[in-house]
């Protein structure tokens, strides 16, 4: 049996907003290990059970890829809106609805989302 060769790439995790450095290693597109990147100025090689879980989530039969959208009690794909370039249209409309009311950013027309206030952060809690 032909040894296979194991790649690693640098990465960053997303399952927050930490956004850990990670060192993901791969085998034939197949995600199968990660750990931390200890070369990361900020997280220098910390990574959360979560972050090293990766591989199982990514790799998960019931892992969503696409949108779904639920119709007649159950989720089908997502067909895309004649009226926009995205496949799920249909929400654009509810994200402008949404951000009318919050401060939205002028390039993109998102609300902005500026983390945990300084005054409710447990680090900083008086």
């Amino acid at each position: 049996m032909p040894e296979q060769q194991v790649r690693t790439a640098r990465s960053f995790c997303r399952i927050c907003t930490s956004l850990c450095g990670i060192l993901v290693d791969t085998v034939d597109e197949q995600v199968v290990r990660v750990r931390g990147d200890r070369d990361h100025p900020m997280s220098q090689g910390y990574t959360c059970v979560k972050g090293r879980a990766l591989p199982a989530m990514h790799h998960h039969p019931q892992r969503i890829e696409r949108p779904l959208m639920r119709a007649g009690g159950s989720l089908q794909p997502a067909a895309p809106s004649p009226t926009s370039p995205t496949p799920h249209g249909h929400e654009h409309a509810n994200v402008n609805v949404l951000t009318s009311h919050q401060q939205a950013d002028p390039l993109t027309g998102m609300a902005r989302y500026s983390g945990v206030p300084v005054s409710v952060h447990p680090a900083v809690a008086t």
